[in-house]
């Protein structure tokens, strides 16, 4: 090998290892924003299709009896709602806490008591303001306007 072979060797190897080293916290960067299937959180120990199948599983038994035990249903979800806080502190850029913190607000609404109406108040707060570009906080803005009967972001009501 000649010395300019040997140099461009050099080079390349150098530049190889540069973009390696660079585009690996990069990597791991854009790994980090999601969390994963098999990753758990909260006292419960869930998964984020443990959570969505939790919270699904809880409005379907408070749409079929409104009446059942809603202490019982309320500290469950409260221990649900500590696993999404869990999953976002560790994940904060996840793309499916906006839709799980919007379900997680109906299924608290379901729960027909103070305490219920406190949370479902509480995590919508959560929602707008965290998530506030979100589809979700726009499609519960929405729901609140119709609600309301009318458009009230323009204050002229």
């Amino acid at each position: 090998m000649n010395k300019h072979s040997l140099m461009l060797a050099a080079l390349l190897s150098s530049a190889t290892f540069s973009a390696t080293v660079v585009s690996l916290p990069i990597a791991a960067s854009a790994a980090q924003k999601v969390a994963p299937a098999d990753e758990y959180f909260g006292p419960l120990g869930m998964s984020i299709l443990g959570i969505r199948n939790a919270l699904r599983d809880t409005a379907t038994k408070l749409d079929v009896d409104p009446s059942a035990d809603t202490e019982s249903a309320l500290q469950h979800v409260a221990l649900i709602e500590r696993s999404v806080r869990d999953w976002e502190n560790k994940y904060p850029g996840d793309s499916w806490l906006p839709r799980t913190v919007l379900a997680l607000h109906r299924v608290y609404a379901r729960i027909r008591t103070e305490d219920g109406r406190k949370h479902a108040t509480e995590t919508a707060s959560w929602l707008m303001e965290r998530y506030e570009t979100s589809r979700e906080a726009q499609a519960l803005r929405s729901e609140f306007d119709e609600a309301m009967g009318g458009d009230h972001a323009g204050g002229d009501h």
